[in-house]
């Protein structure tokens, strides 16, 4: 049986998980589907500085943000693992 385990998102672990994957973007490590919701997302996601200096990652005001997190989720999952390779099989 799989391990499964919580996450709690604070500020702090939102942005670390996004800022994670800003970078994966950056350095060509991650693609992704050619999916209009995901991609529409990915565009209107924000970045906010709080009063206390801090910086708040999240949808605009009546939008979503479901799918940036649960690639942020996956890409923090994946990031640390070995790579796996697919090979086409013989027929």
């Amino acid at each position: 049986m799989p391990y499964i385990q919580g996450v709690i998102f604070t500020n702090q672990s939102k942005a670390n998980m996004i800022q994670s994957l800003l970078l994966a973007f950056e350095q060509s490590k991650i693609k992704i589907l050619n999916d209009p919701i995901l991609i529409g997302e990915l565009q209107a996601f924000e970045e906010t500085r709080l009063p206390g200096g801090g910086l708040r990652y999240a949808a605009p005001v009546n939008d979503h943000d479901d799918c940036v997190m649960a690639l942020a989720l996956a890409w923090d999952a994946a990031k640390d693992s070995t790579p796996v390779r697919v090979e086409k099989r013989r027929q």
